[in-house]
């Protein structure tokens, strides 16, 4: 057959940067490529293709620890339907709230004696063309969200601070390829060396059925 020109690919509005190839009126590209816009993980063995998304669930619904998606301090970790960043961290005494917009509280956060407060600004992207709701509970919808330290202890946050739009538990709206900011404060003990955040992506429609995507960023 003859190739019939090229074309761009959109996958959740990431391009792939292969070029698509029309050959006798069908279109072909990379599946590697196709799997890294989406976030999949491809795997070939033998005859065998595979792609899988990138957290397979748990049989209590949240994705385990050790399926989860990985990445660092300022790197962007993609999922099949979301981008999710941590872009600081910050260890203080006092966390006056930064994203909050009239909806719950607006009180600052502060360590008690002999603690200390570690502050982790987030950025959360739907990647998604359609507007969705996430959950940004800090107890009972939380999933597997916690601060791990270097000994092995892990905390759940203190407080959220996002501009929420609604409470009970707190959501927050993006449209279609736009981004949520807001920060994880946890209040730890003053010797405490944070190790890594696993954070679970949870819409806010799935919250009751425990259906969230974990993220680890290594610290």
């Amino acid at each position: 057959a003859v190739a019939q020109g090229s074309a761009k690919l959109t996958v959740m509005r990431n391009t792939v940067p292969t070029d698509a190839r029309k050959i006798g009126g069908k279109v072909y590209v990379p599946i590697a490529d196709v799997a890294k816009a989406m976030g999949w993980k491809l795997t070939v063995s033998g005859n065998r293709i595979s792609l899988q998304p990138p957290a397979l669930a748990a049989p209590g619904g949240n994705t385990s620890l050790n399926e989860a998606r990985s990445g660092a301090v300022g790197e962007e970790i993609r999922t099949a339907l979301n981008r999710f960043q941590v872009t600081k961290i910050t260890e203080t005494q006092k966390h006056d709230r930064r994203y909050v917009n009239g909806i719950g509280s607006a009180a600052p956060v502060i360590a008690g004696t002999g603690e200390k407060l570690v502050v982790l600004d987030c950025v959360l992207t739907n990647a998604t063309n359609a507007r969705e709701e996430y959950c940004f509970s800090r107890d009972r919808y939380a999933g597997n969200t916690a601060l791990l330290s270097e000994s092995g202890e892990s905390l759940q946050p203190t407080a959220i601070d996002v501009a929420a739009d609604e409470l009970v538990p707190p959501g927050a709206f993006a449209p279609a390829g736009a981004n949520i900011q807001f920060a994880l404060v946890f209040r730890v003990p003053a010797t405490w060396q944070p190790k890594a955040l696993v954070y679970t992506i949870t819409r806010y429609r799935d919250r009751d059925a425990k259906k969230g995507t974990d993220v680890r960023v290594n610290l």
